[in-house]
């Protein structure tokens, strides 16, 4: 992947890798990354957040990712967050609340148990969709 220095665009979708390489920092020119429905992704790289230019991201429908790395918050320029049915998260990194940029963001069918209070920084949301967290018992001020 470390060629590919005007990818702008990435779908690695419904496949069975169960990690990304942590080259996948260096395609600093992607604008939209989709991993979504990879049942075997448990985690991220750190070398995500070195994607700095990405409006959109989907990490939906991974249903052994367990959690989020730190490095996501370094994503400032994300507008669309997809991290919807991964059965297997259980909470958001505090982080999330630099993403001031965000516009869409959907958490639904994980089971979060709570969200962090840094949410209420996200002032740009349009469209926020916490639905189907079985165990969340209450919202942030």
């Amino acid at each position: 992947m470390t060629q590919l220095h005007h990818l702008t665009s990435l779908t690695v979708f419904s496949s069975s890798i169960t990690s990304l390489p942590d080259s996948i920092g260096q395609l600093t020119k992607l604008l939209y990354l989709n991993i979504g429905f990879n049942e075997n992704l448990t985690s991220l790289p750190d070398s995500i957040g070195q994607l700095t230019k990405l409006t959109y991201m989907n990490i939906s429908s991974n249903r052994s990712l367990t959690s989020l790395p730190i490095s996501i918050g370094q994503l400032t320029q994300l507008t669309n967050l997809d991290i919807s049915h991964n059965p297997s998260l259980t909470s958001l990194p505090d982080c999330v609340g630099q993403l001031t940029q965000l516009t869409h963001l959907d958490i639904r069918g994980n089971n979060l148990t709570s969200l962090p209070d840094s949410i209420g920084q996200l002032t740009k949301l349009t469209q926020l969709n916490i639905s189907i967290n079985r165990l969340m018992t209450s919202l942030p001020d």
